[in-house]
């Protein structure tokens, strides 16, 4: 499965996008409970999300989902950190 990461998160993962083994199909929900068991730094970055009481918008093949729903190991999930503006 290809992750790929935007924003703030692309700086702190330091690369674009990872490909990750996960079982299939996964919820969303699941899927960010087993990301910090497959990728060291994500745990850290969860941990801040959580301070701040924000959440990581999640795409699956472009499209805004909800944690339950059901990803496949062909999807791509793009992650993206909480933004601010005006």
């Amino acid at each position: 499965m290809r992750i790929k990461f935007f924003g703030m998160l692309k700086d702190f993962a330091g690369v674009e996008s990872v490909n990750v083994e996960l079982p299939s199909p996964v919820s969303v929900g699941e899927l960010l409970d087993i990301l910090p068991k497959k990728i060291s730094w994500f745990d850290e970055f969860l941990r801040m999300v959580k301070k701040a009481d924000v959440n990581v918008i999640v795409l699956v093949n472009d499209r805004v989902v909800s944690n339950d729903y059901l990803v496949k190991d062909s999807d791509e999930i793009t992650l993206l950190p909480p933004a601010a503006g005006g």
